[in-house]
């Protein structure tokens, strides 16, 4: 975590990540062609709910956009919900963080994993514990 993030509580720098995703995932359907994407704070709210992920209510997520609109991490104009300059610098220090957790997690489970790893050992569970 770096000096910038510990000024974020943890449902923030969720909710900061969160905004970062969704924008690189809905923005690349609209690669080489003259379009963007915009997210308002409603469709938003929607998807972190819809995910399940989020475990608060919606007024709880409005809360954590608000403070980090105070914070000037985000910005909110046109019903559209954007990245400061100080805003996606973090989400790019997040996301380089928790890239290298995703990047294990794939790896391992990469079906050429076992059979790349031979020497992996099995045994007999013991139920009597």
């Amino acid at each position: 975590m770096t000096e910038k993030q510990s000024t974020l509580s943890k449902p923030e720098i969720f909710v900061l990540y969160s905004l970062g995703q969704c924008y690189r995932r809905f923005s690349n359907r609209f690669t080489n062609k003259p379009l963007a994407v915009t997210i308002s704070k409603s469709v938003f709210i929607d998807i972190l709910i819809s995910s399940k992920s989020a475990h608060k209510k919606s007024r709880a997520l409005y809360k954590n956009l608000e403070s980090l609109e105070k914070k000037k991490y985000i910005k909110y104009k046109n019903k559209e919900l954007s990245f400061t300059k100080k805003g996606f610098k973090i989400f790019n220090d997040i996301n380089k963080s928790v890239g290298e957790y995703l990047d294990i997690i794939q790896h391992i489970h990469s079906p050429k994993i076992v059979k790349l790893h031979k020497k992996l050992q099995t045994k007999l569970k013991n139920f009597n514990k």
